[in-house]
């Protein structure tokens, strides 16, 4: 075990810093597009790590903290079903790649019962109310047992969460980096 997670430590260092470098982009450029997503993902001798970024309202319909029993009940839903793996991700049965760990918040959760900073309560989209521009991030580990069949990953986040239209996805692997913009007619990552 120690050998394998040497072995993805260059994969996860490369994964934590574009995450890093996404977030210090989103605070730059502003409010982030509905729709749109952004998936790292790294691949490193059996090892399988991948980090969504997610505006709350492609997966749940709002961004704000829950303010009843049916919103609670669909970000718990949400979160449930992130967490599962299962209904995000579908890895070639050749390979025998089974989800270690996975984690998932949402600000609109954290926010919940936090005052709204000012700089928030003073932001609003055109014709909405102030809003908390909540994200949903996720963290999985899958492993391998036959890295040599992991030919790539089809995403099924679309299926699940039709508020999501575009994923930008980062991959890293022992070929090299590369980026990708999938769709639902495009959900495949190709390793």
């Amino acid at each position: 075990m120690k050998e394998s997670l040497a072995a993805a430590l260059p994969a996860l260092a490369w994964l934590c810093a574009a995450s890093g470098a996404y977030a210090q982009a989103e605070r730059e450029a502003g409010p982030h597009e509905h729709g749109v997503a952004q998936l790292n993902v790294a691949v490193d001798a059996g090892e399988v790590l991948l980090e969504l970024h997610s505006p709350g309202m492609n997966l749940v319909g709002f961004e704000h903290a829950p303010s009843n029993a049916a919103e609670e009940q669909a970000l718990a839903d949400a979160l449930r079903a992130l967490e599962s793996g299962e209904q995000v991700f579908g890895f070639p049965e050749a390979a025998s790649c089974t989800l270690q760990s996975a984690a998932a918040e949402s600000a609109a959760e954290a926010h919940e019962h936090e005052p709204e900073p000012q700089a928030e309560a003073d932001h609003e989209h055109a014709g909405e109310g102030p809003d908390v521009h909540s994200e949903v991030h996720v963290q999985w580990t899958y492993s391998c047992a036959n890295p040599d069949r992991l030919t790539g990953v089809d995403v099924l986040i679309f299926e699940r969460f039709p508020g999501t239209e575009e994923i930008d996805v980062q991959v890293a692997s022992d070929r090299g980096q590369s980026r990708i913009e999938l769709t639902r007619s495009g959900y495949r990552i190709d390793f």
